[in-house]
């Protein structure tokens, strides 16, 4: 009879194996989660950990140097409306139905920051403002 973890870690390392084989190059590219309402932005393929800068922006910094390797915006809907009301008010114009990350980033700015030992990651986050977002990706926003 085999060990109880032989069967774990043979299915780990099949995972592995079909992971390695199907695998796609890393390509930085939104990704907005319609369930928990919240969109991901991955610069860099690194390890990495976060940090929660406000109620809405979460960065994602390199375990390496803990430098900025990605941003997480929760509430896009919420923001999504508020750029609509802006676009109303303020005649923005949204054009080819594509949304710069940039000024998703600038909404959640709004909200303060809950840690001022990251007050220099807000502004670095501003090398992620021209990344384009289709609106048709943003379903339910």
């Amino acid at each position: 009879m085999a060990a109880k973890g032989t069967s774990e870690l043979d299915f780990l390392k099949s995972l592995e194996r079909d992971l390695a084989e199907n695998s796609q190059p890393f390509v930085p590219r939104p990704f907005y989660s319609a369930t928990a309402d919240v969109l991901f932005f991955y610069a860099r393929d690194v390890p990495s950990y976060a940090k929660r800068l406000n109620s809405f922006i979460t960065v994602i910094l390199a375990d390496s140097d803990h430098s900025l390797a990605g941003v997480k915006i929760k509430s896009i809907k919420r923001l999504m409306a508020a750029l609509n009301e802006l676009g109303k008010d303020c005649r923005i114009a949204l054009f080819d139905d594509r949304v710069k990350l940039g000024i998703l980033i600038t909404l959640a700015r709004v909200a303060p920051l809950e840690n001022q030992e990251l007050a220099d990651l807000e502004s670095a986050l501003d090398q992620f403002k021209d990344v384009e977002i289709d609106k048709a990706e943003l379903v339910g926003a």
